[in-house]
């Protein structure tokens, strides 16, 4: 197991977990349903005047959905700055933030062709 997971599990899990009771608790509570796939849709109805992007299901629900997606870049960024402070400290990602930015749009938009994540 520790070939495949060399820093441990255990924030893996405490992840997939807050992530899970987010979503829940968005159902439970509002009835609507949280899918960063279709926040890339909403999204893209700003800028773009295709009709795909103009759908009212989209044009509806975009300002939820960008709250939705600051919260999730708001809770990368605070454990960002818990994790700066355990022994995950020293791992840097290497990884050019225009490079995240390009694959970030590349995914989202195979997500949404693919009609949702999985």
């Amino acid at each position: 197991m520790d070939a495949y997971f060399p820093n441990g599990y255990l924030h893996y899990l405490v992840g997939g977990a807050c992530i899970g009771l987010g979503v829940s608790l968005l159902f439970v509570l509002t009835g609507l349903v949280g899918g960063m796939s279709t926040v890339y849709s909403s999204t893209w109805s700003f800028v773009s005047q295709r009709p795909f992007f103009q759908q009212t299901r989209f044009i509806e629900s975009r300002q939820w959905r960008l709250i939705y997606a600051f919260g999730l870049i708001i809770g990368a960024v605070v454990a960002g700055l818990v994790m700066s402070k355990t022994e995950y400290a020293h791992y840097v990602l290497k990884i050019q933030p225009a490079t995240l930015l390009i694959g970030g749009i590349i995914a989202g938009f195979g997500a949404r062709l693919s009609n949702g994540c999985t």
